[in-house]
């Protein structure tokens, strides 16, 4: 099943759904990588950027769930850089659901 979940991790990877994720609030001031963040803020991940990145992905343009197995294809390798659904606290609930009705849909 490494396969299965590669092709299903690379869909939603290449998809990027909700490109720009969900509106997050700083609550208080914050400082990263050099810049101050006002508490209050709303801030966006670029998911779509992240998600074609190719600093992070080898040829982000092209549809390959090879990039999820291991060498040897036997093993379904995690991304962090993977996030169609948001991250952090404020990720989505129904991500669960959604990954296990992709699996079962697939078969």
């Amino acid at each position: 099943m490494p396969y299965t979940e590669a092709v299903i991790a690379e869909t939603l990877r290449y998809s990027s759904i909700l490109p720009n994720g969900a509106f997050q609030r700083v609550v208080k001031d914050t400082e990263f990588r050099g810049y101050t963040i006002p508490k209050d803020t709303n801030i966006l991940h670029n998911v779509l950027y992240i998600h074609f990145d190719p600093a992070v992905w080898v040829d982000p343009e092209k549809f390959r769930p090879e990039r999820f197995l291991s060498v040897d294809e036997k093993v379904f390798k995690k991304n962090e850089a993977l996030m169609p659904f948001s991250t952090g606290r404020r990720q989505c609930l129904g991500e669960t659901l959604v990954r296990h009705n992709l699996f079962f849909i697939r078969h």
